[in-house]
């Protein structure tokens, strides 16, 4: 059955666009968000990793958004490495973001999880936090809403962006259970290449369509 229903979902994705992944994942079920804020999520070898680049980009930033956080294991990683910084997540499952704020307020970590959507941002601030970070999120938004999404997150960065995603150098976007994008041509319509850093994730950090495909991207803004 599940087989047959990831085939059904495959087809819905590639003439539905976003709107099939959005409904999929906020109906995910609570049992699924406190997997996401498990010790061995948290512990997962990528997010040190990443969190290590973002501390090497921006060595003094003082807020981060991460947009579609699910229960927060990113934040979590984050605070333990920087904890003066103020961090706070977006995300869809409203489970996820009842377990996230429950992990935080049971550690004492200063995090806050609010629900909404990547292509919803209207009511944050221009320039209101100095990092926007997505992991595995990016790969959820279909041709249809990537250019909007990423609109959304230069309009609220102040000094930068971090996504984890799938690259491709092909022409446009490419879906292969999940969508690839080309950020190279995508991030270029909104900054100048020169400010874009692509750094190959290590295969040994995280397997399959990662392995092959996983960037950290960053994007520096003009100060």
């Amino acid at each position: 059955m599940k087989k047959h229903l990831r085939a059904l979902k495959r087809v819905l994705d590639r003439h539905c666009g976003t709107v099939i992944d959005e409904t999929y994942w906020r109906f995910r079920s609570k049992k699924w968000a406190e997997a996401y804020i498990s010790e061995e999520s948290i512990n997962h070898p990528h997010r040190v990793w990443m969190a290590q680049h973002i501390l090497n980009h921006f060595p003094d930033f003082k807020s981060l958004l991460e947009v579609g956080c699910a229960a927060g294991e990113n934040l979590h990683v984050l605070h333990q490495m920087r904890p003066e910084a103020a961090l706070s997540g977006i995300e869809i499952n409203a489970n996820a973001v009842e377990v996230g704020n429950r992990h935080f307020k049971a550690t004492g970590m200063p995090i806050t999880i609010m629900q909404g959507k990547a292509d919803g941002l209207k009511k944050i601030p221009p320039q209101s936090v100095d990092v926007v970070l997505t992991d595995a999120m990016l790969i959820c938004i279909g041709p249809d809403k990537i250019e909007k999404v990423l609109g959304n997150f230069f309009r609220i960065a102040r000094r930068g962006l971090v996504f984890m995603e799938w690259h491709s150098s092909t022409h446009g976007s490419v879906y292969d259970d999940h969508w690839l994008h080309n950020y190279r041509a995508l991030l270029g319509k909104f900054t100048n290449e020169s400010n874009i850093c692509f750094q190959k994730l290590p295969p040994e950090l995280w397997g399959g369509m990662w392995a092959e495909s996983g960037y950290l991207i960053v994007v520096r803004l003009p100060q």
